[in-house]
């Protein structure tokens, strides 16, 4: 009732000071039967004069347990043959939920260690890009030192052709101009009798 929950809620629950603390009891819910674990207890007050027993079912419901109710549950547990099957049936399902978690987990980290194995590579890959681009860098910057030392020689070079023709020409303005004398004739011979005769 809505009087015992309230008296319930006031009830201060204590985790040990009694020998029942965590024994199974068994509950049947008309052909239904349940297990549950016994999970604290709060000693009479003066709202009840027996204590009280918070249970937990296996199926995650709860309800507390008066004296009589968890001496039933108690021997329901110890002389059911279906509490047999019913633990058995409840530690495969456990041993299932175990192994599901166990599974899951690996997933889980077998998906964290691709990832990171993942990482590795991309970090790797990008290093060796980046390497790449120093080395390809440091090829373009050679390039440039060579295309402009070869540029600095023909300034050079051009730079003394220049002199040069400058030179002359300012070696050929200093000198005075010559004017070409006429090729000295030599004298005729006399001709004889006998070489205009020999003609």
């Amino acid at each position: 009732t809505a009087t015992r929950r309230q008296e319930e809620a006031a009830l201060e629950w204590q985790f040990d000071g009694h020998d029942h603390i965590g024994k199974r009891v068994a509950r049947r819910f008309g052909k239904k039967l349940m297990l549950a674990t016994v999970k604290c207890w709060a000693p009479p007050d003066g709202f009840d004069e027996e204590a009280l027993f918070h249970v937990v079912h296996d199926d995650g419901d709860e309800e507390d347990l008066d004296e009589r109710e968890l001496a039933e549950g108690l021997e329901v547990y110890s002389k059911s043959a279906d509490v047999k099957k019913l633990e058995e049936k409840e530690r495969e399902k456990a041993k299932k939920l175990k192994e599901k978690a166990a599974k899951e987990a690996a997933k889980v980290e077998a998906k964290a260690a691709k990832a990171e194995e993942q990482q590795a590579k991309e970090a790797a890959k990008a290093e060796a890009k980046a390497a790449k681009a120093e080395t390809q860098q440091a090829k373009e910057a050679l390039k440039r030192q060579r295309l402009e030392k070869r540029a600095a020689k023909e300034a050079l070079k051009d730079s003394a052709k220049k002199a040069r023709v400058e030179a002359e020409a300012s070696t050929n303005a200093a000198q005075p101009a010559q004017t070409a004398l006429p090729k000295p004739k030599m004298p005729r011979k006399a001709r004889t009798a006998y070489m205009i005769f020999a003609e």
